[in-house]
């Protein structure tokens, strides 16, 4: 801390693993309960992950057999979901690339005795992670996308648009323009 940040580490709180304490006479020796914690954590996120990706690939599962021709969804709802299931794969992606493996590392190494001098790039990665988690429903989502694009494209002509819209049910077509009333009895 002293080399990278210029701070004594004896004047700031921190947490730490120390796998490999130094007993009385100067030797460096194994700490069970250490290594017991540290195994613990290890077993905790890898069971997180494992859940991350059980529901993943039932979310898979399902999501390909809603895409079957043939079923009774429109076109416009497949492609909704299919952007959606994107959205959903690469945000499972950025903590796992930015947490879970960093996290991974930093614990999994010193348990080897192995120096790790990454570790402030760790607290950086995690705190990152809530300014990426919403990158892709913002990029891959289409109407996100495309609002993104306009208002990046032109920021001068900005402005509301308030026309009214129109859906198509069928053969109906419905306008979001409509006067409604409201009876309070």
């Amino acid at each position: 801390m002293l080399e990278d940040f210029g701070i004594n580490v004896d004047e700031i709180t921190y947490i730490i693993a120390d796998f490999y304490p130094i007993d009385d006479n100067g030797q460096t020796s194994p700490s069970l309960a250490t290594f017991v914690s540290g195994i613990n954590f290890l077993f905790m996120t890898t069971v997180s992950l494992i859940v991350i990706f059980v529901f993943g690939f039932k979310c898979y599962f399902e999501m390909t057999r809603v895409a079957v021709p043939g079923r009774n969804y429109s076109i416009t709802q497949k492609l909704l979901q299919t952007q959606l299931f994107r959205a959903l794969v690469f945000q499972t992606l950025i903590p796992l690339t930015i947490m879970y493996l960093p996290l991974f590392v930093l614990f999994i190494f010193p348990m080897f005795n192995i120096n790790v001098g990454f570790a402030h790039y760790v607290s950086i990665s995690i705190s990152l992670y809530p300014a990426l988690d919403a990158l892709p429903n913002l990029l891959l989502i289409r109407d996100y996308r495309d609002s993104l694009y306009n208002i990046l494209r032109k920021p001068h002509e900005v402005t509301l648009n308030m026309e009214p819209y129109y859906i198509r049910r069928g053969s109906a077509t419905v306008s979001s323009a409509r006067k409604s009333t409201v009876n309070l009895n």
